[in-house]
């Protein structure tokens, strides 16, 4: 609980610790909402720049969504970009059957094993 608001008064690394010139991690897309109030696309850019290594580190911002992007109407175009985006900077890509794209997960329903339905 206390590790948050002590980490600054704390010297050296601390739970919280994040290493910004990480190599080895994996690739890393910042999205956001133009019209986001919680985390404005200011503070996406900012953190966005932080994270500039040799790794695969992008920002998009999609105009006049909220923070809730992937919940308002037409939240396929914030997915497909999300897809094509990891698709492009996957290291072992989805395998493709028969014209299919079929994920390698071991377990292929995780997070959610069965649709999850947004709205009434």
């Amino acid at each position: 609980m206390w590790a948050g608001p002590l980490a600054n008064l704390t010297p050296g690394h601390q739970d919280l610790y994040v290493n910004f010139r990480n190599e080895d991690r994996a690739p890393l897309l910042f999205i956001a909402g133009g019209e986001d109030n919680l985390m404005p696309p200011a503070v996406n850019q900012s953190n966005a720049k932080h994270y500039r290594t040799n790794s695969a580190t992008d920002y998009k911002e999609f105009p006049g969504r909220s923070h809730y992007t992937v919940g308002q109407d037409g939240w396929e175009e914030v997915a497909d970009y999300a897809l094509e985006w990891a698709e492009e900077h996957a290291k072992h890509p989805a395998a493709c059957v028969e014209g299919e794209l079929r994920s390698t997960n071991p377990n292929p329903g995780y997070p959610f094993p069965h649709p999850v339905h947004l709205g009434s």
